[in-house]
């Protein structure tokens, strides 16, 4: 039994949605590919991306897909267990999140996928990427503009926000890691300065 295909075919038949439009719907516009790499999970889920995309497009809690997902790999050899690794970046929260809110709404906020044309990305990139989605989701509120030009103008608002005490968001980043391997990671704050590296030694300055 596969529970995870299961969990596929049930939310195809709520959503009233064909394998199609469900794979359209994870965001494939090449259908095929996007029904290949989805028989590939269904049997073999051990693509860590392909398993984001489906709690985020579908809006399936990562923990019941993980529980699924982990059912699923405990039935198969040793050697397909293994899950790809993604490099990505975890936003380090200003302030705590809200139990309110859904694991799946929280991790397009704390969680951003390295684009796979950056197979090898400097530090001054993946600090490019997190300015970005940060200004991106919190530049308006702090009325600012959206370039990464205006990144170091974002920051002295936030600083300014914190001293005054006034509110902006939990979800405001404060730094963040950038997981680069199973081993690798590498922790910045908020001005883009590295000051872990794998957690074990602290360092003053970015570097590429």
């Amino acid at each position: 039994m596969n529970e995870l295909h299961d969990l596929i075919i049930n939310y195809q038949k709520t959503h009233s949605l064909t394998r199609k439009s469900l794979i359209q719907k994870i965001g494939y516009n090449n259908v095929n590919k996007g029904l290949r790499l989805l028989d590939e999970f269904i049997k073999k889920p051990n693509n860590t991306d392909f398993k984001l995309k489906l709690s985020q497009q579908l809006n399936i809690p990562m923990n019941i897909l993980d529980k699924v997902v982990n059912k699923q790999l405990s039935h198969m050899p040793k050697e397909a267990k293994v899950l790809d690794f993604v490099p990505y970046i975890q936003i380090t929260w200003l302030k705590g999140p809200s139990l309110l809110m859904g694991e799946s709404q929280l991790s397009h906020l704390y969680r951003i996928e390295i684009p796979k044309d950056l197979s090898k990305p400097t530090f001054d990139q993946v600090c490019d990427l997190y300015k970005q989605h940060q200004l991106n989701k919190f530049a308006e509120i702090l009325n600012v503009p959206k370039t990464l030009g205006h990144y170091p103008q974002f920051v002295e608002a936030i600083e300014k926000s914190i001293k005054d005490e006034v509110y902006v968001s939990y979800a405001l980043g404060n730094g963040f890691t950038y997981h680069k391997s199973r081993k690798g990671n590498y922790s910045f704050n908020l001005h883009c300065e590295l000051i872990y590296d794998n957690g074990q030694r602290s360092v003053n300055t970015a570097g590429g």
